[in-house]
């Protein structure tokens, strides 16, 4: 019910704000300072599940294969482009809108906008989820993590749940080595650092 509700919230802000439709944030002088990244490699990565962040890529080949998303990865998903990685929401909101079955313009707009700290009723900047505190307590035991990344089955919860560790066990000479999945791409605490610069800096 409470989804249905938002539902109609962002409608409405449609009708506040038409130029939403015209690709434009809620929140322009925000949107207009921050430097967003335009890297084909790194968006290429997230859209194909391949990012080294378990939970991200677990979720985005999930949606490639089914049309479908959770609304807490979501939120994860988006939020792990627009401030780990600092790419264009607009790229994201994009992408959703292809491959979502149930997507919807107003509420695909306001989640993406919600997570780039642009929207009307935007996560504050320096609310950043990350993605493997998010996968410890809502996939504690990895189910969705291992059935999305099968290539991942064997390797402990605690390893996947813990940054530091999958890079340690993935490296050359770790125990996972020979594991065919990519490091972590960016380390979240030092893209978190960055994120928040961007959004604290004066236009």
């Amino acid at each position: 019910m409470s989804e249905l509700a938002w539902r109609d919230f962002y409608r409405h802000v449609l009708v506040e704000k038409p130029n939403l439709i015209r690709h434009k944030a809620y929140k322009e002088d925000t949107d207009t300072k921050i430097n967003w990244s335009y890297n084909t490699d790194d968006f290429e990565a997230w859209c194909t599940g391949k990012t080294g962040v378990p939970l991200v890529d677990a979720a985005m080949r999930c949606l490639n294969a089914t049309g479908f998303m959770h609304n807490r990865l979501r939120m994860v998903t988006a939020m792990f482009l627009t401030k780990d990685l600092l790419i264009d929401w607009r790229l994201g909101e994009r992408y959703f809108m292809q491959q979502l079955i149930d997507g919807d313009f107003a509420s695909n707009n306001g989640g993406w906008q919600w997570s780039a700290s642009t929207g009307t009723d935007s996560a504050p900047y320096f609310r950043i989820m990350n993605p493997f505190s998010q996968a410890n307590t809502h996939d504690s035991k990895a189910l969705f993590i291992k059935t999305w990344l099968p290539e991942l089955k064997d390797i402990p919860n605690g390893i996947l749940h813990n940054e530091d560790k999958m890079r340690k066990e993935l490296a050359k000479g770790g125990k996972f080595a020979d594991v065919d999945y990519p490091a972590p791409m960016v380390e979240h605490k030092s893209a978190r650092k960055l994120a928040i610069a961007e959004f604290k800096k004066e236009v």
